[in-house]
């Protein structure tokens, strides 16, 4: 039986996105829990912030659905932790 290596391709990916954007899951609602007062760097979260926004428009230009979701979920994140550390 022959795999198809675009369907290895995007298996990869969406267990890849799910791996990466859920590792900022736990952090993000222990903020938001209040359980935890120990936020990243603005700076940090910044520049990941810009990061994602650029590769999106990349995703988008290729058409590339896996990436187009991570990248909405990572901008999602990330602006949401932006917003903890400017406002909490």
């Amino acid at each position: 039986m022959i795999v198809n290596e675009k369907v290895i391709g995007n298996s990869c990916g969406w267990i890849g996105m799910v791996l990466v954007q859920g590792s900022v899951l736990p952090p993000t609602y222990s903020i938001l829990m209040g359980n935890s007062n120990n936020v990243p760097p603005l700076s940090m979260v910044l520049a990941i912030l810009i990061g994602v926004s650029l590769f999106l428009i990349r995703a988008i230009l290729q058409k590339d659905t896996v990436a187009i979701v991570s990248n909405i979920v990572g901008f999602i994140t990330q602006g949401l932790l932006m917003c903890l550390i400017v406002f909490k």
